[in-house]
């Protein structure tokens, strides 16, 4: 089977990362086709892809082409190229996620009705959806009006080259780590909340790291309950070097936020948590139930709720017995499902089978 991976992707980022590991662990044959959209600004990037594209196709023959995330923006050029044979790994919404989650402008607005617009034709046009959840998969059928038969759900996972159990450095506090973007998706003020009802634990620490709109605020609240001793901001690092950071952590925070994409997606350091074998809490969604089991493979606890969020930090912290019991079977439960190789199985078995 050979596939082209098209688009104006980023190839290190994770869900494009082991989407082509999984698949060429298959024996699958992936060829890329991408234009750097750093390189090529503008219009400039899709007549480049559209060039690109065509030198490809005139030299080489395609089973499928999997236009990469994120793709609803160049996918009309997959489609012009290779017809039904081009696909799309849509991960999210662009709507979804910079209108109504990060509210980055209105919907009504000229950006806002462009991404609506990406995320319609896109899934109008195309043969086949890939989507991390089945949460996920409900959303965009009744948003965008498209049949529930065009969806094949392909879980996100983690490049075990990078994310494995490393042996945990040396260390005299419990460290709670949370490692992502300061978005309301990810809910780090609640995390702000929690480290400021555990400061009487003085051994108890915070480490975030990352980045992102609610940078300032989070930053601000730290100053205004005077936890600069207990909480420690790191700078996002590239993905290579959050093993390294992640080893030094007791407990792994996932995300927080109350708003509808929330329940809907599993983030990429919850696998990332998984492969490296560490004790995860995270908000209980109807998402992440779909693949794991509270108090089995994660600790839940309720969305936008800090004083929850604390409880469950001081239940591992005071059962260390249960903390190493979950990162135990969270980690062989990643191992034997959601591995990169075995993420790909039904889109591998629906290509076989010719089903797109």
């Amino acid at each position: 089977m050979k596939i082209c991976y098209f688009g104006i992707y980023d190839p290190e980022y994770a869900r494009n990362q082991v989407l082509m590991m999984g698949l060429r662990e298959n024996g699958v044959e992936v060829v890329e086709c991408r234009v750097d959209p750093k390189k090529y600004s503008g219009f400039s990037k899709y007549w480049q892809l559209l060039h690109e594209g065509f030198q490809l196709k005139k030299r080489r023959m395609f089973d499928v082409v999997i236009v990469g995330f994120p793709g609803q923006s160049v996918y009309w050029i997959a489609c012009l190229l290779w017809g039904k044979k081009a696909i799309i790994d849509m991960f999210l919404s662009l709507y979804d996620t910079n209108v109504l989650d990060r509210r980055l402008y209105t919907g009504w607005g000229m950006r806002g009705l462009r991404d609506w617009f990406y995320d319609w034709y896109s899934a109008h046009l195309v043969s086949c959806i890939l989507l991390d959840t089945n949460e996920h998969i409900t959303y965009i059928t009744k948003a965008f009006g498209v049949s529930v038969k065009k969806f094949i759900r392909v879980p996100v996972s983690a490049n075990p080259e990078i994310f494995r159990p490393l042996p945990m450095p040396p260390h005299t506090n419990f460290v709670v780590g949370f490692t992502g973007m300061f978005s309301p998706l990810h809910g780090a003020q609640y995390i702000i909340e929690a480290a400021k009802i555990l400061r009487e634990h003085a051994d108890i620490t915070f480490t975030l790291v990352g980045s992102g709109q609610d940078e300032k605020n989070i930053f601000k609240l730290i100053q205004k309950y005077k936890l600069e001793s207990s909480v420690n901001c790191l700078p996002a690092v590239p993905q290579e070097q959050l093993p390294r950071i992640i080893a030094g952590f007791d407990i792994c925070l996932g995300i927080f936020g109350a708003s509808e994409k929330a329940a809907r997606v599993i983030p990429n350091k919850f696998y990332q948590y998984a492969a490296m074998q560490k004790p995860i809490i995270t908000a209980n969604t109807p998402a992440l139930q779909e693949y794991f089991v509270d108090n089995q493979h994660y600790l839940g606890c309720r969305a936008a709720d800090g004083k929850d969020l604390a409880e469950k930090i001081l239940k591992l912290y005071s059962d260390r017995g249960f903390s190493g019991t979950i990162s135990k079977n969270v980690y062989e439960y990643y191992c034997k499902n959601l591995q990169p190789k075995s993420i790909v199985n039904e889109l591998i078995a629906s290509l076989s089978k010719h089903e797109i």
